[in-house]
């Protein structure tokens, strides 16, 4: 037994894949193998001085490598600090010496990517410091070393802690979300709230030893290989995933993933298909059961807590009322609405941030209500809130409206006016080869709907996203919308 009941049950059923398949898609990989990689890292580890309780930074894209690495990294007792990428240069330094990571596990790709090719990388929004910049890191290779960038674990030398670690034993998981340069902001997972978390998510998606799953995110993933599913990592290319999704029992992506799929014409066989992290349209999910599949569901999840709730299609399309139906707490959860104010918790609930008190309770930062069968309705993100005419107007109040046939996602912004005043703007994205002299009307007659707090202009563009997860990035949204509107872009209406 390791300081891990994750680890030792995740290796528990990968022995038991043995010599099956494990991982397929961009990579291929038995049970057996990753186990074993797994169980060397983590004799490494050891042997090159890491402890029980100490961040740990894993640079890398979801691989059977960075599987073994996440699991000898929990062998061992120490904390995986997820990086993302998507990140400024900046923010990314500032999480890592924040956190006080000593060493980074880095892949090949990413070596490239925070090396000899940043410049290319930057170009398709990934932003990596460059290993030369942090020479209060070491930084070791997962695979092949990248020369300048990364070296052989057994060849690394652990600097000197250059901050405390707050971290201790039980951790397992650091994972960035808000914050500035100077204060960064880091969810604390507990081995216990991990497991509880993947307990969660194989009740909701019902996965069954002998399955196959397409799986887009990590609490995805996790799940999969303790059951014993074997797991598709989708690849770059867009037509081998449509072929792919038709032949796997489940699908768990991000809603952008799974637009991606509907776009490209997937024909699905009964899977059973879950998108979460961002909301998840009506539209869509009527789209994904009119593509072949049995089930499509929209899970509310967050950083903090996964996850929190689920529905259907046939519940979400029968919803009548305001906001955005999020459907029934997931066994385990808790959900109340304080001052408008929706928090939630249950043993699938991050311990802490770093370096304050554990949860009691986990404020979502979103506003919403519970109804009389005590489903969560979201009326939307208080800090998205926008102040017009000294009025609060709040964007997931209309946002579920506006996701109309046609319409890839649409979101409300603030635009900055005069005097602390905002413009209300409404950032339309099409889906490919929608017709917009169609669809144009439409979304003015839903916008002309939404009364005193109706949208200024409606603005057709991609809309700016970020993240893990791909969410809309509302503030880069606003500005995008700021420059259209100034330049007086054709793509501007005004309503």
């Amino acid at each position: 037994m390791s300081l891990s009941p994750l680890a030792d049950s995740t290796l528990e059923a990968l022995d038991q894949t043995g010599s099956g398949v494990a991982i397929r898609g961009a990579f291929h990989a038995r049970g057996n193998d990753i186990a074993s990689k797994a169980r060397a890292l983590a004799d490494e580890l050891v042997t090159v001085g890491v402890e029980p309780g100490e961040p740990v930074a894993l640079l890398a894209l979801p691989s059977p490598d960075a599987f073994a690495a996440f699991l000898a990294l929990r062998l061992v007792g120490a904390v995986v600090l997820v990086v993302e990428p998507y990140a400024s240069r900046e923010v990314t330094r500032a999480r890592l010496l924040s956190s006080g990571v000593r060493l980074a596990l880095i892949s090949p790709k990413v070596a490239l990517a925070a090396g000899p090719l940043r410049r290319v990388a930057a170009k398709r929004g990934i932003y990596l410091p460059v290993a030369h910049d942090l020479p209060e890191l070491a930084f070791a290779a997962l695979g092949a070393p990248v020369l300048g960038v990364s070296r052989p674990l057994n060849r690394v030398s652990l600097p000197p802690r250059h901050k405390p670690a707050q971290t201790h034993i039980g951790d397992a998981v650091l994972v960035p979300t808000s914050g500035t340069t100077g204060s960064p902001r880091s969810v604390v997972h507990s081995d216990t709230s991990l497991c509880a978390a993947s307990d969660a998510v194989l009740k909701l998606v019902r996965m069954d030893r002998g399955g196959h799953i397409m799986a887009g995110t990590f609490f995805a993933a996790l799940p999969a290989l303790r059951a014993g599913v074997q797991i598709y990592l989708p690849e770059n290319s867009i037509a081998k995933q449509v072929r792919a999704a038709a032949s796997v029992d489940l699908i768990y992506v991000t809603p952008p993933e799974l637009r991606g799929l509907l776009n490209a014409g997937v024909q699905l066989s009964g899977a059973r298909v879950f998108a979460g992290s961002a909301p998840v349209s009506v539209d869509t999910l009527r789209r994904t059961r009119a593509a072949g599949a049995s089930e499509a569901w929209g899970v509310y999840a967050l950083t903090e807590m996964l996850p929190v709730s689920a529905v259907e299609y046939d519940e979400k399309s029968a919803w009548t009322g305001d906001g955005d139906l999020l459907g029934a707490p997931c066994p385990g959860a808790e959900v109340r609405v304080i001052d408008g104010l929706i928090q939630a918790r249950g043993p699938m609930m991050a311990d802490r941030y770093l370096g304050e008190l554990p949860h009691a309770w986990i404020d979502t930062g979103d506003v919403g209500a519970l109804d009389a069968q005590g489903r969560v309705i979201l009326h939307g993100r208080a800090k998205d809130m926008i102040l017009r005419c000294a009025e609060n107007i709040y964007p997931g109040l209309y946002e579920p409206a506006l996701n109309i046939a046609g319409v890839a996602e649409a979101v409300m912004v603030g635009v900055s006016a005069f005097d602390g005043d905002e413009l209300v703007v409404v950032v339309a994205e099409l889906e490919v080869g929608a017709d917009a002299s169609r669809i144009v009307p439409e979304l003015r007659r839903v916008i002309a709907g939404m009364g005193g707090h109706k949208a200024d202009y409606l603005v057709l563009a991609e809309i700016p996203r970020s993240g893990r997860s791909r969410k809309p990035d509302r503030i880069a949204a606003s500005q995008l919308a700021t420059q259209l509107i100034a330049t007086r872009s054709e793509s501007v209406i005004l309503c």
